[in-house]
């Protein structure tokens, strides 16, 4: 039996976290799987039901680096440095750009094949050449993202590259009747200005002048404690007052399970003004039976056939009016649009090929 040593710090529950604990959770018993992780609560439980055996390592932020941050680093390294010996881990897994870090000079040391899982292009630029000769593979979430890494290590060292979209499906999900669905216009996101939510509700001012009977919907929150999203959360709650939206607008927030609400929609819009490593939510709103706009930066590229499965917009108020005018005006066509795309995520997404193609990858190694 193969032991698997994993890393996810899990001090926020995102799309990498979410992906990661469902993908260890459907790996086959063959594995004997350790995560190691913070004190997350919420994180934890999602091993609950489980045969992952959890082990507790507080991993500092990287931020500020300083003389603090670097003790509290090496105390980190050295605790980890324990986990290991006693596990014996035949092959190690890292979740984020912090257990990267961690991880590989200690797998190195001890020989022990290390896989990186990359959902974003934020590892430094600069410390990439430092952590030669690890990893010997790195899962993107993307060739969006994998290029990234190739940049730098392709020409170094041989190191095996694979893109493992990060979204699965069970056998079981349910096919949404699109001529249900209500007029309703949504988008889902935390409130990050980059994100888009001040383009989706300019948007929106436009597509009611033209299509009455539409509502908007945004699910998010702003990140408690963050004074430049909680600033930008505000100030869209005041831009949907001020474009005389507030009977038709809502934003919704604390919601768990963003799914439900997604099937309601029509249209689910990705406005995002930087390349996004993906966008899972874009996935999401196929799965659901929603006809999707995304942003034509970054990652989203892959999954969006512009006017085939979705619409590619520009991140500009004009291009996401312009695409929103592209479905309403032909309900019908917005209708196949959107049922073809489903059944084309029910094909290529099951968990039960990804779960099969990651241990694959796993023996390998």
């Amino acid at each position: 039996m193969k032991k698997l040593l994993a890393l996810d710090q899990g001090e926020y529950i995102g799309g990498a976290e979410l992906f990661f604990s469902d993908l260890l959770a459907r790996l086959s018993s063959d594995f004997e799987i350790h995560l190691v992780t913070g004190l997350n609560k919420a994180y934890q439980d999602r091993y609950k039901n489980t045969s992952i055996e959890l082990h507790e390592l507080v991993m500092p932020a990287l931020r500020p680096m300083g003389v603090s941050t670097y003790k509290k680093y090496r105390t980190a390294q050295r605790l980890l440095a324990n986990v290991i010996d006693v596990i014996q881990p035949d092959v190690m897994i890292s979740n984020t750009v912090r257990t990267h870090l961690l991880a590989s000079g200690l797998a190195n040391e001890r020989k022990i094949p290390l896989v990186w899982m990359a959902h974003d292009r934020t590892f430094p630029k600069m410390m990439l050449r430092l952590f030669l000769p690890s990893p010997q593979v790195i899962v993107s979430c993307s060739a969006f993202v994998q290029s990234y890494y190739q940049q730098y290590f392709g020409k170094t060292k041989k190191i095996d590259y694979q893109v493992l979209y990060p979204f699965g499906l069970d056998e079981t999900w349910p096919e949404v009747d699109f001529s249900k669905k209500e007029k309703c216009i949504g988008m889902v996101g935390k409130f990050i200005p980059w994100k888009g939510h001040d383009l989706f509700i300019e948007m929106a001012h436009q597509i009611h002048q033209r299509y009455p009977d539409y509502r908007f919907e945004l699910i998010g929150d702003a990140y408690l404690g963050n004074a430049e999203s909680e600033a930008f959360f505000k100030k869209c709650q005041s831009l949907i007052v001020e474009r005389g939206l507030s009977e038709v607008f809502q934003i919704k927030t604390d919601i768990k399970d963003v799914l439900p609400h997604v099937a309601r929609w029509q249209v689910l819009v990705h406005a995002s003004k930087q390349a996004e490593p993906l966008g899972r939510v874009i996935l999401e709103g196929m799965a659901m039976g929603a006809a999707v706009v995304a942003s034509d930066l970054g990652g989203p590229k892959e999954i969006v056939r512009h006017q085939e499965n979705g619409v590619v917009a520009k991140p500009s108020v004009s291009s996401l009016v312009q695409a929103l005018d592209f479905y309403l005006s032909d309900v019908d066509r917005m209708g196949q649009m959107a049922q073809s795309a489903q059944k084309e995520v029910f094909q290529n997404y099951q968990w039960s090929k990804m779960a099969a193609s990651f241990e694959q990858l796993i023996e390998k190694v």
